[in-house]
């Protein structure tokens, strides 16, 4: 599958001064930009459209310090590998590309390059997570500063599905999230969650929130950073079926809800004190598949049975929630 990255603007000495796009959802994680005098139309034949590249990928591009960045894949036959390229933003010019070799996968070539890239508008450095379990850290130059085999080092699991976990920057830490098996107490396999030094790689804390074997190994739900009662708090969907919120600074389990029997794909939206969360599975009390759930963010433990607010018996197990004036989209 050939797709191409489009770069649409009304004006670009505007577009220029915006605002940085760092990371899938944007600086917030809510899919909400506060740029104004938005382009309402555009066409791939000319209209609104500033440039436009050849780019083989699903990922989402970032935009980053004038850098336009995307995770993706090239070659042919056995040269065929895993990519991360950067272009100008103002031209579309390729300023560099890094590719890696995916090995040690059942991935098919056309789910390489699954999840989006991250980046940190502090060092301006980018953060890929390869579905092979490669972890990068590249610089502004496309040089890599470290890397992490999660596959070696953790027990990365990774089969046919491909859906792989977007990274998160928070403070000093990037993290990352994946099923995996090791050795002594990682030994059963669960979702768990990895918080590394964004500077050196080196490793802060891992946390195991969930207790149960996940029915879906391949998952793409990326974390939510939020701060409720003078807690930092990762708000996650697991790949057993919960949504857990985690101490963001040390990887400690404060609540979970149980939201589905099968993994969770989309990312909860937080809106102040609650949680919105979507699956498309089956629910826990059976009946039509699928459920939006909010869901108080304030508890402590299990806050399955107390803490939902409200529910709607909606399909929406890929696209993540949006908020905006007041109505949930």
């Amino acid at each position: 599958m050939l797709i191409r990255i489009l770069l649409l603007s009304v004006l670009l000495p505007e577009f220029l001064t915006g605002a940085d796009w760092p990371a899938w959802r944007g600086a917030h994680g809510n899919g909400v930009s506060g740029e104004t005098r938005i382009i309402s139309n555009w066409s791939k034949e000319g209209s609104n459209l500033a440039w436009k590249v050849d780019f083989q990928g699903r990922s989402t591009p970032i935009v980053l310090g004038r850098r336009v960045c995307a995770n993706g894949r090239i070659g042919e036959g056995i040269d065929r590998q895993e990519m991360v390229a950067c272009y100008d933003a103002a031209s579309g010019k390729k300023l560099w590309e890094y590719r890696f070799n995916v090995y040690l996968t059942t991935v098919p070539w056309n789910r390489v390059g699954w999840a989006n890239i991250a980046g940190d508008p502090e060092t301006g450095y980018i953060y890929v997570q390869g579905v092979g379990g490669l972890f990068l850290c590249l610089d502004e130059e496309g040089v890599v500063i470290w890397s992490r085999s999660l596959s070696q080092d953790y027990g990365f699991f990774s089969g046919y599905g491909g859906r792989t976990q977007t990274p998160l920057i928070d403070e000093e830490r990037v993290i990352v999230t994946f099923v995996s098996s090791s050795w002594g107490g990682w030994t059963a396999p669960r979702h768990r969650t990895f918080a590394f030094d964004k500077l050196s790689g080196e490793l802060f804390w891992v946390a195991t929130p969930g207790e149960i074997f996940p029915p879906d190994l391949n998952t793409q739900s990326t974390p939510a950073v939020t701060t409720i009662e003078g807690q930092r708090l990762l708000i996650q969907g697991n790949a057993d079926g919960h949504i857990y919120a985690i101490q963001a600074r040390t990887g400690k389990s404060v609540w979970s809800f149980h939201l589905s029997k099968r993994g969770l794909n989309t990312s909860p939206l937080v809106i102040g004190e609650t949680v919105i969360a979507s699956h498309s599975e089956e629910n826990l009390s059976g009946g039509p598949m699928g459920a939006v759930v909010a869901i108080k963010a304030t508890g402590r433990g299990n806050v399955t049975d107390t803490h939902e607010k409200w529910r709607s018996q909606i399909s929406a197990g890929f696209s993540s929630p949006l908020y905006h004036e007041e109505r949930l989209y």
